[in-house]
């Protein structure tokens, strides 16, 4: 980028009167590029800070404006007024008489895009005059109410009198102790209910009266002992139980109660003399009576009996003579009171009739009406309803019709009833010839005679043997119906439609109980199809131990099988294979198993609930146990588990070469990879090596072409061929620190700790002889003296004791340049410029590289090398 140069010029207008001028810098200046050429009509920003004492100086006042040149090239603004952005402090708050010169740094964005270039610093050799006289300080002799001389000037003694001091600003805390004596107090005489003087008056006698006495104020410890007198009570009518005037009621007659009285208060000189009635005992009390008895009773105390009559209606409770309390038969006619019948009833009860016609059809209840229920003649003609009475409501051996049918007979039938004989069968003929045992009819295509059930001795059940090559039974059908077929209808087991058996011990090869073979030399039709409408099995093969069922095909399947929902094939033992395949062919190239999925199942799913889910195993160096290819570039093969011990794939070797080996043959491949922390997961670890066993061997080996170039043993050290390359810039090493770890932060400026063995601390004052490195924010090696384990230095920081590192530095020692030295400041845990003039050994932290010029604690690069 081209160096700009700022041709700047500076008219300083500072007109201030009090309550009218405002507080601001005009500043106006023109915008040149290298070349000279101004900048007209461009968008620039501009940076304006105000230093105090020195071009480096603490800055007082900043502010940015952003702002466009003329067609000349000049711009015009007021230094503190409206419009600025990014503002520190305000221009009313310099202190122009004091701290010596002021410095301007003009900085410029030529592109306004917030990146500042330093134009450099001027002294301000004309202060504004408006902003010096508000705040320059008087001088000469102080006047007034004030005395001595300016600026410091007192309040003369007397001068503040009553009129210059606000009403209620003389408040306690103002007041000396002892300050008010009874000289500066008015005497004034007490009145109302006080007599005497303030400020102590005293109450007048008498001056209380009730009214002036707070309601429930007089309390017991407020009145005298034996003050109360009797003519100082009231008349008070007594109430509640009470009776008569306080201080002597009397006790209301009938309100002592059972609640009123104590338990056991009423003893017997409290009961007056046949005060106590049978009524005023509980139940169950028994007197002790003696005598004879009367009223109801007879015979004598305490054993009475209840007279023979007594207990008459009026004695009765209702109700209380229940069915138990009745001996039976002992309610008789004449205990019944008349009582008519209604509804479907007449006469009276307990013995009603049903009366004439109120049986409806409703009211009988469906084949209720049998022959024992009805009287004799008691359904007639005009009882039964029209076709109500069909066939099925007969009796077995009634005829219709009185003697039966007569006339002559017809259709199949001849002669004349009631004895007709059958001369037809469905219009046709039948032969007067007797039929002889066995015999059956058979129609002839004129007429139906009787004749031989079938050529031939085959007949139900049928069994014959022959020895013949040809076939003995052959039936053919040419039309799409079965040309064999065998029904079982029986339920039990073992039953079979057809049954095909070689009854030979010794059977030939390729010999078959069932056959089936389909001439069509297409894929369709099968040569033996079995079905099942049920869950069972279409075809089931068993075998005690050859193959239950064995499949052959010189081109295509073996054995085929298909299921649209369910499983094509299912095989199961209890203590055998349920499946093996073999190519028995040493020359082979075939899969003894393939499968193939279409969908986005699985080609093969295996299940073990005790033992391996899949085993493979290769008989051949060249060979694998398993293995696992993708075609469309994912994963080739995969090992999934949820296990807090166990791993997603395990390779072992009982060798000596490589549990795992993984080997890629394409440019910028990848051995092995390892992810930890995916999906979400934190704190995991993406490669461990672990070596068991004995102190032995080497925790890892890194080679290139079957050569070590690196290696870790089994203590942790590392050995590299060809040295080593780190991302960070510098050496560091773990130190615990004085006080929490959470108060150190990468930059801190650390020195030994004078309190604590192998300890650091931040630095606290200048040129320390102490200072011992940096808190490394990014080390390339970090060194510690414990295991190398996280929870061994969690509670330690890491301190870089040589290389490049990101260091707290300030102005404390003026504006650092690069290549300058560096110690520590008075700034806890910072570094600043060093003057080489106060510089010893051990103080030096290491060399600036890079400039460091603002008024505020920031980082920079070091190199840090304690000398």
């Amino acid at each position: 980028m081209k160096k700009l140069i700022l041709t700047l010029f500076t008219i300083f207008l500072a007109i201030f009167t009090f309550g009218q001028a405002p507080m601001v810098i005009n500043y106006q200046g023109i915008a040149r590029n290298a070349s000279g050429s101004v900048l007209t009509n461009q968008n620039i920003g501009l940076r304006l800070s105000i230093h105090d004492a020195s071009s480096t100086g603490i800055v007082l006042y900043q502010e940015t404006r952003s702002l466009k040149t003329d067609r000349f090239g000049m711009f015009v603004i007021g230094i503190g007024s409206a419009g600025a952005t990014s503002v520190l402090n305000s221009l009313a708050g310099i202190n122009w008489s004091i701290g010596g010169d002021k410095y301007l740094q003009v900085e410029l964005s030529p592109n306004n895009n917030g990146s500042f270039i330093d134009m450099g610093t001027a002294q301000l050799l004309s202060v504004p005059y408006a902003f010096l006289a508000q705040n320059a300080n008087p001088i000469g002799q102080a006047g007034g109410d004030l005395t001595g001389t300016y600026p410091n000037p007192v309040i003369a003694n007397g001068a503040i009198n009553t009129a210059k001091l606000l009403d209620g600003a003389v408040t306690t805390t103002k007041i000396a102790d002892h300050s008010i004596t009874a000289s500066k107090m008015n005497i004034i005489p007490a009145g109302g209910d006080l007599t005497g003087t303030y400020p102590n008056p005293i109450i007048d006698t008498g001056a209380i009266n009730t009214i002036k006495l707070l309601d429930a104020a007089v309390t017991t410890t407020k009145i005298a002992d034996h003050s109360i007198t009797g003519s100082k009570l009231g008349i008070i009518p007594a109430g509640g139980d009470l009776y008569g005037i306080y201080p002597n009621p009397i006790i209301a007659n009938g309100v002592v109660t059972t609640s009123k009285l104590a338990d056991s208060a009423i003893t017997t000189v409290k009961i007056k003399d046949s005060s106590i009635t049978l009524s005023k005992l509980a139940p169950g009390i028994t007197i002790g009576a003696s005598g004879s008895a009367g009223g109801d009773l007879s015979g004598t105390y305490p054993n009475p009996t209840i007279n023979t009559g007594a207990i008459n209606t009026v004695k009765l409770l209702d109700a209380a003579v229940t069915t138990p309390k009745i001996a039976d038969h002992s309610v008789t006619m004449s205990k019944f009171g008349i009582i008519p019948a209604s509804g479907d009833l007449t006469g009276i009860y307990p013995f009603p009739t049903i009366a004439n016609g109120v049986v409806s059809t409703v009211k009988v209840a469906d084949l209720a009406i049998t022959t024992s229920k009805l009287a004799d003649s008691a359904v007639t003609t005009s009882k039964i309803k029209d076709s109500s009475i069909t066939l099925a409501k007969l009796a077995s051996g009634i005829v219709l019709g009185g003697s039966g049918a007569t006339g002559a007979a017809g259709g199949d039938l001849s002669g004349t009833y009631p004895n007709p004989v059958v001369s037809k069968l469905q219009g046709n003929g039948i032969s007067n010839a007797i039929p002889l045992v066995g015999q059956v009819l058979k129609f002839d295509g004129l007429k139906w005679s009787p004749s031989k059930d079938s050529i031939g001795a085959f007949s139900i059940p049928y069994s014959a043997s022959l020895n013949s090559p040809s076939v003995l039974f052959s039936i053919t059908n040419q039309g799409s119906g079965t040309a064999i077929q065998g029904i079982n209808s029986s339920v039990n087991a073992n039953a079979f439609g057809i049954l095909g058996n070689i009854s030979s011990l010794t059977p030939g090869v390729s010999s078959s109980a069932v056959r089936g073979i389909n001439s069509g030399t297409g894929a369709d039709g099968y040569g033996v199809w079995g079905s099942h409408d049920g869950s069972g099995s279409g075809v089931y093969g068993t075998s005690v131990n050859g193959s239950g069922l064995n499949g052959f095909s010189t081109g295509g399947f073996g054995v085929y099988a298909n299921s649209q929902s369910g499983t094509g094939v299912f095989a199961t033992s209890d203590n055998g294979t349920p499946a093996e395949f073999d190519i028995s062919n040493v020359n082979s190239f075939s899969d003894d198993v393939f499968t193939s999925n279409s969908g986005y199942g699985n080609g093969v799913t295996s299940i073990a609930t005790l033992g391996n889910g899949v085993l493979g195993i290769g008989n051949d160096a060249a060979g694998t146990g398993v293995l696992g290819i993708n075609n469309a570039g994912g994963e080739a093969v995969l090992g999934f588990t949820i296990s807090d011990y166990a791993s997603g794939v395990v390779g072992r070797n009982d060798g000596t070469y490589a549990g795992v080996r993984g080997f890629n043959t394409a440019n910028n491949g990848i051995g092995i990879l390892a992810i930890a922390n995916s999906n979400g997961a934190t704190n995991g670890t993406a490669l461990v090596a672990e070596l068991e066993g004995a102190d032995v061997g080497n925790t890892a080996v890194f080679k290139a072409n079957s050569s070590n170039v690196a290696r870790i043993d089994n203590t942790g050290k590392g050995f590299f061929n060809g040295g080593t390359q780190m991302g960070g810039a510098d050496v560091a090493e773990f130190f615990d620190v004085e006080g929490s770890r959470t108060k150190y932060e990468p930059g801190d400026v650390l020195i030994i700790s004078q309190d604590s063995d192998r300890k650091v601390e931040k630095s606290s004052s200048a040129y320390s002889t102490l200072v011992a490195g940096v808190y490394a924010t990014k080390p390339g090696v970090l060194l510690t003296e414990k295991n190398a384990e996280l929870d061994s230095v969690e509670q330690m920081v890491p301190m870089g004791v040589i290389g490049v590192i990101p260091t707290k530095v300030c102005l404390e020692g003026g504006v650092i340049k690069r290549g300058d030295l560096l110690v520590t400041s008075s700034t806890a845990g910072v570094a600043m410029k060093a003057d080489p003039k106060k510089v010893q050994i051990g103080q030096v932290l290491g060399k600036a590289l890079q400039p460091y010029n603002k008024n505020e604690v920031g980082k920079i690069n070091v190199l840090v090398s304690v000398k």
